[in-house]
């Protein structure tokens, strides 16, 4: 990525933020976080990976009706030949980090059964070894 599209990319990402806290009104759409953005190497699109604690129709349907005035507001902001088309992407990231961890938190370790394969290894003879690599 070039210097140039990641300075755009934070200055995308500040002026989306200020959009969702100071200029909507909606409720559902306060309740979203910006995680990320990437900007296309033209610069002709844009995705914004949001979160929220419930992601249903209505506020998918109240992106796509945000995502107009969105881009209305870097035009107004920003001073670009060509302002790039707004999409909004459910970040499923975290979700995706939530499952490891609780399958990281069931795994356990146990001493118990030690000794018995210790004492399984010693009656191996080489020749099993050589099968075990």
């Amino acid at each position: 990525m070039s210097l140039r599209q990641e300075r755009l990319k934070k200055e995308f990402f500040r002026i989306i933020k200020e959009f969702f806290t100071y200029e909507v009104n909606n409720p559902i759409l306060k309740e979203i976080g910006i995680q990320e953005i990437v900007v296309s190497r033209d610069l002709s699109f844009l995705k914004v990976y949001y979160i929220i604690s419930k992601n249903d129709d209505k506020l998918i349907k109240a992106l796509m009706k945000v995502a107009p005035a969105v881009k209305a507001t870097l035009s107004n902001q920003m001073n670009l030949r060509k302002v790039p088309n707004v999409s909004f992407v459910y970040d499923e990231r975290q979700e995706h980090v939530q499952s490891i961890n609780s399958i990281l938190k069931n795994i356990t370790y146990s001493d118990q059964k030690e000794e018995e394969l210790i004492e399984k290894y010693k009656k191996l003879d080489i020749e099993d070894l050589w099968l075990i690599f």
